[in-house]
């Protein structure tokens, strides 16, 4: 019997073994100038607010754990949060999505969908839930007085969740004007890690992604960094590495996933292209690589198993 093993399945299986390898095998710096600025910059201040962060958790530092990659924490001080039960849950989403605890998420969502006036933040949680169930039809339905109405400084969710579903879709006439509405709603200048700031990038996103079918690499390249700048997020650094591979700066892709994968550990796509085909060194060198530092019964698996030419994602974390 053939046993067929998705990629992914297999970089995310890996992937406790790999971040309990030996501190002296160790992933490369980052880049914190260019095009990254932005993205380093963000990353700091967002550490730094985090250092002085105190008193009981808030949906705001859970939201600052996840944006610098600490999903774990976050989901520990998403049980401990206290006040308003509906901000509350909206933030427990937002860990257990960026987790893919999909099981625990359902619950949760069913909690937010039964809220008849839904906030902004719940709003965007049940499209994104949608989505990521591919429930084409829910959005459809959820989108549909958005897209056909006039009160757009409102609706910013629906017109980005409509935008989506019409580049899924190929068709690309249609999403480009849907992300252009909600960008012209939003101010020109937001303040950094507030939600126009995310919804700004998404924006912005959207028409780079557009922007990439049209083979517009330089347009797409000077959206993109508009976007980093709005939020220097790994979503925004995912759909980065396309153009950069088509423009010819293969080391810089390889940059932003891996800060994708340091802003989102659990990220697929950032995975997936750091171990296959975009990295750092090639199986030789990683086997070498690790020879040096496999101690315990862990390592010495991981080592067997990447040996063996089954590694996806650990050729992105040796430097």
């Amino acid at each position: 019997m053939h046993v067929r093993i998705h990629p992914i399945s297999v970089a995310l299986a890996l992937g406790g073994l790999l971040f309990t390898a030996k501190a002296s095998v160790s992933a490369p710096a980052l880049p914190d100038t260019g095009v990254f600025a932005p993205v380093a910059r963000e990353y700091q201040a967002r550490l730094a607010q985090l250092s002085a962060a105190t008193g009981a958790p808030t949906a705001e530092r859970i939201a600052l754990l996840l944006a610098t990659g600490q999903p774990g924490q976050a989901a520990r001080l998403s049980s401990m949060l206290a006040g308003d039960a509906r901000e509350a849950d909206v933030a427990r989403a937002r860990v257990l999505l960026a987790t893919q605890d999909f099981t625990a998420l359902a619950p949760v969502m069913a909690r937010i969908e039964s809220q008849a006036n839904g906030t902004d933040a719940e709003r965007t949680m049940r499209l994104t839930w949608a989505s990521t169930r591919d429930d084409a039809a829910a959005i459809d339905s959820l989108t549909r007085a958005a897209v056909v109405g006039h009160d757009d400084a409102h609706m910013i969710p629906e017109l980005l969740a409509a935008g989506r579903q019409a580049y899924s879709m190929l068709d690309y006439t249609r999403a480009e004007p849907l992300y252009q509405r909600a960008l012209a709603a939003l101010p020109a200048v937001v303040k950094s890690d507030s939600r126009e700031a995310g919804l700004r990038a998404t924006a912005l996103t959207g028409i780079a992604l557009v922007q990439q079918k049209r083979r517009d690499w330089d347009g797409s390249f000077a959206t993109l960094g508009r976007a980093l700048e709005d939020d220097g997020s790994a979503n925004v650094l995912m759909v980065l590495t396309e153009t950069l591979i088509r423009l010819g700066r293969t080391e810089d892709a390889i940059a932003a996933a891996e800060w994708a994968v340091k802003l989102a550990p659990h990220n697929d796509a950032a995975h997936y292209l750091l171990g296959n085909g975009y990295a750092r060194k090639n199986y030789t060198q990683l086997a070498a690589a690790l020879a040096d530092g496999v101690e315990g019964a862990k390592e010495a698996a991981m080592y067997r198993v990447l040996a063996a030419g089954a590694a996806i994602i650990a050729l992105a974390l040796i430097s």
